[in-house]
């Protein structure tokens, strides 16, 4: 049976953040992440809440391993947490994208969402689907 450090480290490694970019969107720090992955410490309430909100873990998951890890999210709930995550970190490209998708009118946007497609059709042909 995992511990909630067990969980925690889980939680790290699908975030696809180390340690300390982890601690950092909980405004805590490395070592504290790290001590609760060792089980040296026990996580409070609050960071507990903040790590399911966060990263949109179960907390009953979190704190029993019971249950699916994520919580299922809406279409638009993904969406919105993307467009958030993408906000907050440094990956200019997706940045880009969105500030040019947001600059565009309907008619440009058609133009965009018709090579999008062909593309997918493309990359599908190459991959043999």
């Amino acid at each position: 049976m995992q511990t909630i450090g067990e969980r925690v480290d889980i939680v790290i490694r699908q975030s696809g953040l180390n340690k300390t970019r982890f601690a950092e969107r909980l405004h805590l720090s490395q070592q504290f992440i790290s001590s609760i992955c060792s089980g040296v410490k026990q996580p409070s309430d609050r960071t507990i809440t903040d790590i399911c909100r966060e990263f949109g873990v179960s907390e009953a998951w979190l704190r029993t391993g019971e249950g699916a890890m994520f919580v299922p999210q809406t279409p638009d709930a993904q969406i919105a947490a993307y467009v958030a995550r993408t906000l907050k970190g440094n990956n200019e490209f997706k940045k880009a994208v969105l500030a040019l998708l947001l600059s565009r009118s309907d008619e440009e946007l058609a133009v965009i969402e018709r090579a999008y497609r062909d593309l997918g059709e493309i990359l599908r042909q190459r991959k043999g689907e």
